[in-house]
């Protein structure tokens, strides 16, 4: 008798002993996933949410970007730009800027910018085609950015639904004999390409992207080891989460590789040889699966967004090739 009792005792104090560690477990598994929740939800407001991007203030490569892209900012503000309004696929306000050709052209440079910038950040490439190749001029703000509605940024998955509404806006505009450019740089390059892939009108002709990174998940995850020295799971896969309740797309979806593969449109693919903030080796990616008619510049020694800078005979006489090839003439 007294012998089992001291098995039940022990018995007893084994379950006590296993309902502790449990205990603790879920204890311990429930603080870790709170703590994945709020670095999550953290990482989302930082890099998603429509908000000041002060982790970038320290890219002094970032400010060269957009001082380089702006630097005929001046020469902008003298022209007689219109303000533009379209409704997006998804009743989104948004807004742009546009600037009439100086002789009569039916043809039309849609002018997409990066991350955390604006329209008017892309002066730079409105001088060159209206001063140079003459076009109509068109430069809006992506969702989240400018003068445009939008709370998040979408890294060009919803973005390219948008470039699809202006180019029916400016179809409507110029008539079914508009001819049509796509020209994006950083997240702007990959917003066109992923556009790429859909069922595009007859009147985009071409499109140029330069330095664009080849998915959402890729260029996220190269970022969290580069800017946080972090590992990308389990950080990402929440964020990936978040992302997907509040701004309704998955890091999944932007894949620009398979954009590209669909793409029946001409696709210059320009970017610089040192890059370091999308890694060059995106593009050699990116060119290699597109399956349309496809040329490829890497201007050596540019760093990102300063492949035109770095050699701009180089980068004028790849886009004129391109645009004699595919428009037949320009003015």
């Amino acid at each position: 008798m007294i012998a089992q009792n001291k098995k039940n005792e022990i018995n007893y104090n084994r379950s006590d002993v296993i309902m502790q560690y449990l205990y603790i477990f879920l204890i311990v598994s429930l603080a870790v996933s709170i703590v994945l929740f709020i670095s999550g939800y953290y990482f989302y407001c930082k890099v998603i949410k429509r908000s000041k991007k002060s982790f970038l203030e320290d890219e002094s490569l970032l400010k060269e970007i957009y001082e380089n892209l702006g630097k005929e900012i001046e020469w902008l503000k003298k022209q007689s730009l219109e303000n533009v309004q379209i409704l997006s696929y998804d009743n989104l306000h948004l807004h742009g800027k546009y600037l009439k050709a100086k002789e009569k052209t039916n043809q039309v440079i849609l002018l997409v910018h990066g991350y955390t910038s604006c329209s008017t950040d892309m002066a730079g490439f409105a001088h060159l085609f209206y001063e140079k190749y003459g076009f109509h001029i068109f430069m809006p703000d992506l969702r989240g950015h400018g003068k445009s509605d939008g709370n998040y940024i979408g890294f060009g998955w919803h973005e390219r639904l948008e470039i699809i509404d202006w180019i029916q806006y400016i179809i409507k505009r110029f008539g079914k004999e508009v001819e049509i450019v796509l020209l994006g740089i950083s997240m702007g390059g990959s917003t066109v390409l992923m556009t790429s892939g859909e069922n595009l009108p007859n009147n985009v002709k071409l499109i140029i992207s330069d330095c664009a990174y080849d998915s959402i998940k890729n260029i996220l995850a190269y970022h969290t080891k580069r800017m946080y020295k972090l590992p990308t799971f389990p950080l990402l896969n929440v964020t990936d989460f978040i992302t997907k309740l509040y701004a309704k797309y998955s890091f999944k979806n932007g894949k620009v590789y398979e954009q590209v593969k669909k793409s029946e449109v001409p696709i210059l693919f320009i970017h610089g040889g040192n890059d370091d903030f999308v890694p060059t080796e995106m593009v050699y990616h990116l060119y290699e699966q597109a399956n349309c008619d496809k040329s490829l510049l890497v201007v050596e020694g540019a760093g990102h967004g300063e492949a035109y800078d770095t050699n701009p005979n180089a980068y004028e006489q790849a886009l004129e090739s391109f645009l004699l090839k595919y428009l037949g003439s320009f003015n």
